[in-house]
C-alpha cells in the first residue's frame, strides 16, 4: 500500500500515515478515474485513426474497442467450441498449402 502510495498518489509518509484506510481508498479511486479518462481520451485518437484507415466495407471502431480494461467489468470473450476450432485449424492448413 505505501508504494502505491508514494509512486501512484505522491505521498510523502507523514501524510499517507494520517490517513484513514478509508480516506486513502477513496484517493486511490480518484487516481483510477482519473487514469480512466484518460484512457478514454487516449481511444477517442485511436478510434479517429483506426477509423481513417479502416477498410470500406468494415464496420467502425468504437472508442470502447480502444480502452484498457482496469477494473475487470468486460465480459470475457466467448469460447470458441471444437467444432470452430477444428474449421480454424483446417483453414490454415489449407492456407498454408496442406491437403
Amino acid at each position: 500500500m505505501w508504494a502505491a502510495a508514494r509512486y501512484d498518489l505522491g505521498l510523502s509518509p507523514d501524510e499517507f500515515w494520517a490517513l484513514t484506510p478509508a480516506q486513502f481508498r477513496a484517493l486511490y479511486d480518484r487516481h483510477i478515474l482519473a487514469l480512466e479518462e484518460a484512457d478514454v481520451r487516449a481511444a477517442l485518437i485511436c478510434t479517429v485513426m483506426a477509423n481513417i484507415h479502416r477498410g470500406k466495407n468494415r464496420k467502425p471502431f468504437r472508442v470502447e474497442d480502444f480502452v484498457p480494461d482496469r477494473r475487470g467489468k468486460r465480459k470475457a470473450p466467448r469460447q470458441q467450441t471444437w467444432e470452430e476450432q477444428l474449421a480454424l485449424v483446417k483453414q490454415w492448413h489449407k492456407i498454408l498449402g496442406g491437403k
